[in-house]
């Protein structure tokens, strides 16, 4: 018997300026494939920035389906610099672990 094709759902991709992307994946696709995906719309370098997903920065070698990413979930892009030129580590690291 073949395997069950899995079919692409959409995931958004919000940047540290607020602007989102919508994204096809596949559950069984890595976070480096998600970024690749990143790198041939917006042209962003995959070494600028990592992703987020609730809470939780996200290996490149690990499957969406391990961080239970699903239909209509949203991934957060945060670059290292952004518009204004500072780090945003600060503001990342208070968002997700102090609220």
């Amino acid at each position: 018997m073949l395997p069950r094709p899995t079919y692409p759902f959409q995931i958004f991709v919000k940047d540290c300026n607020g602007k989102s992307l919508i994204l096809n994946v596949r559950k069984q696709d890595t976070v480096k494939d998600v970024k690749d995906n990143i790198f041939e719309q917006l042209g962003v370098s995959v070494d600028a920035y990592f992703v987020l997903f609730g809470g939780k920065i996200l290996e490149d070698d690990r499957g969406l389906a391990s961080y239970s990413i699903k239909k209509h979930s949203t991934l957060h892009m945060i670059t290292f610099l952004c518009n204004d030129g500072f780090l945003k580590m600060f503001s990342v690291f208070y968002m997700f672990h102090v609220l």
